[in-house]
């Protein structure tokens, strides 16, 4: 199993399946991620969901792309059931190498998965003979005899946990051969070595440890919460078998749980203690399934509906919502805010659609509780406004009549979103920031941070940024960020809040947004996002003059944006990557993004026109930009765009050889106007270059410092550093070892220059290797060379 790509292991409980993923585990050199598929209203439908939210991919057919940048990645799927199997085969085909599945069930795979694996049974994981000898040298001092180690061995056929138990138990017997000889007599009962072991704990300690074995999961956390950390700790001593593997649910053998646990179930007192602290850990799902494993199920519906709506989305929410909907309907009736919980599941699941479909069909159930039904239709009203053509005064009336008898603050604060969207779309954008702060408070006050953050997003974007208000932008950004704190691990903000500070110059605090996001974004494997601030990096490093930098964000963006480049935001980047490269004279690649921009121009024909203008207007056709900028006209782009847009259009009416003194003077205007006269030469210093002596002979100064620019010579070594990182996505302690071959040193003395060992050098050096597809030091110096000089592809 130790060198299989896939391998699958079926057996009974107690056989050692879980004992040998841990040891793989253990020897794993890159990324270890556990799964379990065990669950009461699990099903194979409901498998590849899971497995897939497990190594953070978004569907099956982008896993060889999302996971071919990753570290070598072991996939543990613990409790594969009969319908399981087909799931696990079919990701396991389909995940490239080197990342490698583990499968553990107990059930037997079928014969016809559509993947080569290494299976293992029973017969498998018995152990030898030969081994349970050297299981009990570790032991035993001084051994037993020869004889007696193969009737003890033959008697239990070789089962691995019963033998692990008679070697614990014998190395602590004063009389290990008494022992054996009373284990044989008794046809090695598990039940006598479990009490052999576990001889020296008080009843206090043996009782922690039968509450412990009954627990659906356990972890090292969990288990100083309830109370049995040190309980298990010393069975574990004695040579209990169970396994706390790093990162994963602790383990005990099916059969010595049952042991342990007997026939009683829990007391109503021990139910409720697990299931509170369940609960408070966050684990909703295990504190259902032991719930309703107890024949407790009023129990499971009364925590999940009052589960925080923010926790339970956080959770596998496929998983959750068929929890909820496998409860009978009359004890959802009983508890009606699990319809609340299903609602906002569906929206956190971007199931917007299936939500409204439900929140209406569930609506009249629920007439006679006027919470729920403004909770509801909360739901509904929060994003209408983002799907609604023509907001319905109908709809406005109505959330101000739930609001009248909503008393929530979770819930004023959807109403208030939503109706706050609602009035932006018919009365303009300034109708809705009274709104949206009241939405922000209310979500603040109900502790729902991650509601609050949207709210404060669509104040920020929606309504500060479209009225020009950057620095009240950037204020509320830093409102949200002590909100959520500095190391949420949610990025878009962060990217909004980069993009506010690069339209006012401030390029060093945009490029500390940027590098957190894409930080935070990677460790998460949020692939979408690591695209989306490498986006932004494009427009940063062009405002800084950094050609290669530029092409390598917009290159590395284009690798990893996934399916929303198909959407009207793809139009967006295009554009937006074109207008980045044209600043920096890359004319062939802004040609070829400009071209992809112009063939969906109908989904956003602004930007598309804004990309000519900068285009066109710089190092094109200057009537072409005109054109543009004449089509703009009926179509202005936004506040904080226009002046910029005035001044391209100065620039390619001076190029295309007119009078551009009135279009100078305007752009000028308007740039002072908006508070940004500073970042103009910035932005566009081609165009201030050439139009300076124009504006100076109209009495206006066009050419002011261009804030955060780079004056020094450009460091070549950081500027591949970054592409290596950003374009080839090494690690930053792999680039560094790369850059590092161009001394000449030998790996003993790189690693010495950099703090590190030999070996350390040696992995990072084959890593990065098998990464820019080179095979020595030498194709590694000439590939390096040609980056730098720009050859390379």
């Amino acid at each position: 199993m130790a060198s299989a790509r896939v391998a699958l292991v079926h057996a009974h409980g107690g056989w050692g399946k879980s004992t040998l993923a841990t040891e793989a585990a253990d020897g794993h050199p890159g990324d270890v991620v556990w799964v379990s598929l065990a669950g009461p209203v699990l099903t194979g439908a409901d498998s590849m969901p899971r497995l897939l939210d497990a190594l953070v991919v978004p569907e099956l057919s982008a896993i060889a792309r999302v996971m071919g940048r990753r570290r070598a990645t072991l996939l543990v799927v613990d409790e594969v059931g009969p319908d399981a199997w087909a799931p696990v085969a079919e990701l396991a085909a389909a995940l490239p190498a080197p990342h490698r599945v583990i499968g553990l069930g107990r059930s037997t795979p079928p014969a016809d998965l559509p993947v080569e694996a290494a299976r293992l049974t029973t017969a498998d994981l018995a152990f030898t003979p030969e081994e349970f000898q050297l299981l009990l040298a570790d032991h035993v001092v001084g051994g037993i005899p020869e004889i007696m180690a193969e009737y003890l061995h033959d008697a239990v056929k070789g089962w691995g946990t019963a033998l692990r138990a008679i070697a614990a138990a014998l190395g602590r017997s004063v009389a290990p051969v008494e022992l054996g000889r009373r284990l044989l007599a008794t046809n090695v009962v598990l039940a006598d070595l479990i009490d052999e072991l576990l001889a020296p704990l008080d009843h206090h300690d043996r009782e922690a440890l039968a509450f412990a074995a009954r627990l659906p999961h356990l972890d090292r956390r969990l288990a100083e919460q309830i109370g049995v950390g040190t309980a298990v700790r010393r069975g574990q001593e004695l040579g209990l078998p169970w396994e706390t593997p790093t990162g994963a649910a602790w383990r005990l053998p099916d059969p010595v749980r049952d042991i342990l646990t007997g026939d009683d179930g829990l007391s109503d007192e021990a139910l409720a203690s697990a299931i509170e602290s369940y609960a408070a850990a966050g684990r909703y799902l295990d504190a259902c399934r032991l719930a309703l494993d107890h024949a407790a199920p009023e129990r499971a519906a009364a925590m999940l509906a009052a589960a925080p709506s923010e926790e339970l989305a956080a959770l596998h929410k496929p998983t959750v919502l068929a929890m909820i909907e496998s409860l009978d309907p009359e004890l959802r009736r009983r508890h009606p805010w699990l319809d609340v919980q299903v609602a906002r599941l569906l929206t956190a699941a971007a199931r917007y659609a299936d939500r409204n479909e439900f929140v209406l069909a569930s609506l009249p159930d629920h007439e006679a509780n006027p919470a729920v039904t403004a909770a509801l239709a909360a739901e509904r009203f929060r994003d209408l406004a983002y799907f609604s053509a023509s907001p319905s005064p109908d709809d406005v009336e109505e959330i101000n009549r739930l609001l009248a008898q909503a008393e929530l603050p979770g819930v004023r604060s959807r109403l208030e979103q939503g109706l706050a969207l609602l009035r932006a779309r018919a009365e303009g954008v300034a109708a809705a920031e009274d709104g949206l702060r009241r939405a922000a408070r209310h979500a603040e006050r109900a502790g729902e941070r991650h509601q609050a953050m949207l709210v404060l997003r669509d104040l920020a974007w929606v309504v500060l940024l479209e009225q020009g208000r950057l620095r009240e932008v950037i204020e509320t950004f830093d409102q949200l960020e002590q909100l959520v704190g500095p190391d949420s691990p949610t990025t878009s903000w962060r990217i909004n809040r980069a993009d506010a500070h690069l339209l006012l110059g401030n390029l060093d605090a945009a490029d500390r947004d940027l590098r957190t996001a894409a930080r935070m974004a990677d460790l998460h494997h949020d692939e979408q996002h690591v695209a989306y601030a490498s986006w932004a990096r494009a427009t940063l490093e062009s405002l800084r003059g950094e050609r290669l930098r530029v092409l390598a964000a917009v290159q590395r963006a284009e690798k990893l944006a996934g399916s929303w480049l198909g959407t009207v935001t793809g139009v967006l980047f295009h554009a937006q990557c074109a207008d980045a490269l044209a600043r920096v004279e890359l004319r062939a690649d802004a040609d070829e993004r400009l071209a992809r921009a112009r063939q969906r121009r109908d989904d956003d024909e602004r930007a598309v026109l804004l990309a000519e203008l900068a285009v066109e207007g710089r190092i094109g056709d200057p009537e072409r930009a005109l054109e543009a900028a004449r089509r703009l006209t009926d179509d202005p782009p936004e506040v904080v765009e226009q002046p910029r847009a005035q001044l391209l259009r100065a620039y390619a009416t001076h190029r295309a050889g007119g009078d551009a003194t009135e279009a100078t003077i305007q752009a000028v205007v308007a740039y002072d106007t908006a508070g940004l006269l500073h970042t103009a030469a910035l932005w566009e210093p081609q165009a201030c270059a050439a139009l300076q002596p124009i504006a100076a002979a109209a009495g206006a100064d066009l050419a002011v410092a261009t804030p955060d620019r780079r004056a020094a010579p450009p460091d070549h070594g950081a500027d591949l550093a970054a592409v290596l990182q950003d374009r080839f996505a090494l690690r930053p302690r792999e680039a560094e070892v790369v850059l590092a071959l161009r001394t000449g040193g030998t790996n003993a003395e790189i690693a010495e220059a950099l703090g590190v060992t030999p070996s350390t050098v040696r992995k990072h050096l084959q890593h990065a290797y098998a990464t820019l597809d080179v095979r020595s030091r030498t194709e590694a110096l000439v590939f390096l060379g040609n980056l730098e000089n720009g050859r390379t592809g």
